[in-house]
């Protein structure tokens, strides 16, 4: 079999071949290195080869334990280790399910709900976490339902006793669990072949070469950072650069730091981090770091601010970053990862459109900064494949540039549907458009087409609609934290409740530790409503302030309005 080319997909019908051509033909390099967000900058490495052995040793122990198509969950520990189980489950034929680590003392909605959901026939832990996983999860997970095997015994079974897995392009490769409800979660069936498909997306996109550096801080039970950092770069046989995600949200200089240190070409991270990263980065600090090396940003997940975007690139352009380095982009787990981004070494589109205009669903370009004017950036433009398109979502009829609808994605990227969710996959998965062939993924999303470019706006179902006229709640989160100094940035959440046959606007909002007893709750409310009332032209009906993280979000920190609306609600929330 020929190398893979930068420009094509990946000539590889599963993962598992993508890693055993690599591990025979590039058997010394690199596959990842697993950094440490300390300030030694200490790493350790785990070759191609080395990777191949110690899937085929896990897949051994696993292969006589369980059956192939098995679910196997993998609760988060060390990046090494979870790179090694993930593919000693695919070498074993099993569907890996990544999910964070059940925390003491918190509620465990969302990885009890993954377990009820995939009935795990095999559960891998480090021997300290078993104990306390048989306790968060008794109700959901009983003993006799399932294999506890401690990490450190994987790998006991001679590697040259596995037994190569019968897969395909159609195989499911794992289930990626979205974030959201955690009553109801749902596993998108990736396949092996979504993957190799979605690995050619990203390769074009980020223009990717033998000298890309992928670095990233991001979990890996998340689709960014597992397809996006983990399984694409090494379909093509690059290096990829991890560092654990607590280190940070610790220190978030680790991550630009790695970038500057192993002259990182290529990352990625939600809107929040780069804010983040300007908050809690000094300038003593910045002055250590050569980011000359930083071709792709991108920034994804969630919604795209483009103040984020300049504040971000004036605070590093001393240390080399470049404008053209950020890259908006948009996607989804459905359709295993990106869908729209770039293009690569350009600036990002930044669009001024008219506010009230797009309060009524119609998008009017007006002048940049103009009286009544807002910004909304670009997610980059419509990458080959994915095939997005913006649809009426009540009649399926295609729109035009400039036209605002639900965002729908076709392609051999997108999953065939969610883990024993018929329904669901009725509603969402094969949707059509008059006179077009192809099947499409109903995102949820909304938003518009202009000149190639995709602009998101929201989510259909969290549009919060007052007097007919439409506001997106995550407008209406920045300005009520913008308000205030005291209220934590990115952690509130704006929904709209029904009161005497009216919807009314209410915004749950985390106050800063440092301010808590020291704030007039009167005063920050009034502020907020004035802040309110003359960007959005619409009344604020309560503000309800809470402590540090209390705010219910997903497992990649984007509030879960739905949710907060019901404890709203059911009147769950300690008010400040």
């Amino acid at each position: 079999m020929r190398a893979p080319s930068m420009s094509e997909a990946p000539p590889f019908d599963t993962v598992v071949d993508c890693l055993r051509y690599w591990a025979e033909h590039e058997h010394e390099a690199s596959a990842c290195v697993f950094l440490r967000g300390d300030a030694d900058g200490s790493a350790d490495s785990l070759s191609f080869a080395d990777l191949d052995r110690r899937a085929r040793e896990i897949a051994a122990t696993l292969q006589a334990k369980v059956e192939p198509g098995d679910r196997v969950l993998l609760t988060l520990s060390s990046n090494r280790n979870m790179v090694q189980e993930f593919y000693g489950c695919l070498y074993a034929g099993t569907i890996p399910v990544l999910c964070p680590m059940p925390q003491p003392n918190r509620p465990q909605g969302l990885v009890a709900g993954i377990v009820r959901d995939c009935a795990p026939a095999a559960l891998i832990a480090t021997a300290e976490a078993i104990p306390l996983l048989r306790r968060r999860l008794a109700d959901a997970l009983p003993d006799a339902a399932v294999h506890w095997i401690p990490a450190d015994t994987l790998g006991e079974a001679d590697g040259q006793d596995w037994e190569p897995p019968a897969l395909t392009r159609n195989s499911i490769s794992h289930l990626q669990y979205t974030s959201g409800s955690t009553s109801r979660p749902r596993g998108v069936m990736i396949s092996h072949g979504n993957l190799i498909h979605n690995a050619a997306v990203l390769s074009k996109a980020f223009e990717w070469t033998r000298q890309t550096v992928p670095v990233s801080w991001l979990p890996l039970h998340h689709d960014m950072g597992l397809v996006g950092f983990l399984l694409g770069p090494l379909c093509y046989g690059l290096t990829t650069h991890l560092i654990p995600p607590l280190d940070f949200v610790q220190s978030p200089i680790c991550w630009l730091r790695a970038i500057s240190d192993y002259r990182g070409t290529y990352t990625s991270a939600p809107n929040f981090a780069y804010d983040l990263a300007v908050r809690r980065i000094s300038d003593d600090q910045r002055r250590e770091l050569d980011l000359s090396s930083w071709i792709s940003a991108a920034n994804g997940s969630e919604p795209v601010r483009p103040e984020t975007i300049v504040r971000f690139t004036e605070a590093f352009a001393p240390c080399g970053l470049r404008p053209e380095a950020m890259f908006p982009c948009y996607g989804l787990a459905e359709a295993t990862l990106i869908v729209s981004g770039g293009p690569n070494k350009e600036q990002p589109v930044i669009l001024s459109v008219n506010r009230e205009a797009l309060a009524d669903g119609i998008i009017k370009p007006v002048e940049p900064h103009s009286e009544g004017s807002t910004e909304i950036a670009s997610s980059g433009q419509a990458l080959a494949g994915q095939n997005p398109r913006v649809v009426d979502p009540s009649s399926g009829k295609r729109l035009g540039d400039l036209e605002l609808g639900e965002i729908w994605v076709g392609g051999a990227s997108v999953a065939a549907g969610y883990w024993q969710k018929p329904l669901e996959n009725r509603e969402s998965f094969g949707a059509r458009i008059p006179g077009d062939p192809l099947s499409y993924l109903r995102t949820g999303d909304l938003g518009f087409l202009r000149n190639g470019q995709l602009f998101v706006t929201g989510r259909l179902k969290d549009l919060i609609i007052i007097q007919g006229r439409n506001h997106y709640p995550q407008d209406i989160e920045i300005t009520v934290e913008d308000s205030d100094p005291a209220l934590r940035p990115d952690c509130g959440a704006a929904f709209s409740i029904d009161e005497d046959g009216e919807e009314r606007l209410v915004v749950v909002q985390e106050v800063k530790r440092s301010a808590i007893g020291k704030l007039d709750p009167v005063e920050v409310t009034d502020r907020a409503r004035q802040a309110v009332a003359e960007r959005h032209g619409i009344t604020l009906r309560e503000l309800v302030l809470i402590r540090t993280g209390t705010l219910p979000k997903t497992s990649s920190g984007k509030p879960r309005r739905q949710a907060c609306r019901q404890a709203y609600i059911d009147k769950k929330y300690h008010r400040l």
